[in-house]
């Protein structure tokens, strides 16, 4: 590196200029002598590593580490930062092509691989799952393409159905709009002469999760009984039960204003036969 002539006994002044090397830095030099002895000498440098800083940063716009580390030059690159975090995204590792420290500061970058979360689509907020669909974090939600479907209502959409994945598992739940034309029955149970019942069936609508509007028939002979009024299910299944009973009559026959029988029939009931009355001088005709 450099020669220096020394006469014998005088004081060294090691006047060479200072080495440079990269990755060290010049200490001294390694000289046993404070004199130049009788001989030629060869002092050796002493070096010391150099350290250089790691910083850490999480996205290359970051103006803030989010980790220093220092690591003298040429030995391993151990990583030490503790693992970020970051919102719909799981750290992978750092991205660096060193494996030991160059003879410089250097900044590495943190590696991202984003989430995958899940929308759950449902009819009912109790009910099953009707589909699923996976979607990476920020990104746009597939399109569900099937249209479900619900006996007395109307599909109107999704509620709540984010734009784009949020950083979480999603569930939706299905919009229905209550149909006006939703049909129920109206059974018409009408006395028999035996004590049974004979069976008149009606369809009406309605609108879906309201009352139904069912109305009993005015029929000659029969009285409606009192009956309740029903939710509509959009089902179909709805059915309101109206019971009608058969009217009771008294018959009376009549002699010249006296009383010859009393009976009770009900209405269409085969009426008995009631003897001729009798009367001097008169031929009976009928009643």
């Amino acid at each position: 590196h450099f020669t220096q002539s020394v006469k014998f006994y005088e004081a060294i002044s090691f006047s060479a200029p200072a080495p440079e090397r990269t990755g060290y830095t010049f200490t001294r030099w390694d000289c046993d002598y404070t004199v130049m002895p009788a001989q030629d000498i060869t002092v050796l440098a002493i070096w010391e590593k150099n350290s250089y800083n790691i910083t850490y940063k999480l996205l290359p716009t970051d103006e803030e580490a989010h980790f220093t580390q220092s690591v003298k030059f040429y030995e391993a690159i151990s990583f030490s930062a503790p693992a970020p975090e970051r919102t719909g995204y799981t750290f992978t590792r750092w991205d660096c092509d060193y494996t030991a420290m160059p003879a410089n500061d250097i900044t590495v970058y943190a590696v991202w691989e984003k989430n995958i979360y899940t929308v759950y689509y449902k009819l009912l907020p109790d009910g099953e799952v009707f589909e699923s669909r996976n979607a990476a974090y920020n990104e746009e939600i597939p399109v569900l393409n099937l249209v479900p479907e619900r006996r007395g209502y109307t599909f109107d959409g999704w509620r709540d159905l984010p734009g784009v994945m949020p950083a979480d598992d999603v569930t939706v739940i299905a919009i229905w709009t209550a149909r006006n034309d939703t049909v129920y029955t109206v059974n018409h149970h009408f006395e028999t002469l035996t004590g049974g019942y004979e069976t008149e069936n009606e369809n009406l609508s309605g609108t879906t999760d309201t009352m139904s509007s069912a109305a009993a028939k005015t029929v000659i002979g029969f009285t409606a009984q009192e009956f309740e009024q029903q939710k509509i299910s959009g089902d179909g299944t709805t059915v309101i039960e109206i019971y009608y009973r058969r009217n009771s009559y008294t018959f009376t026959w009549k002699d010249r204003g006296a009383e010859v029988l009393t009976r009770e029939y009900k209405f269409g009931e085969v009426m008995e036969s009631v003897d001729a009355p009798v009367r001097a001088g008169y031929e009976f005709v009928g009643w």
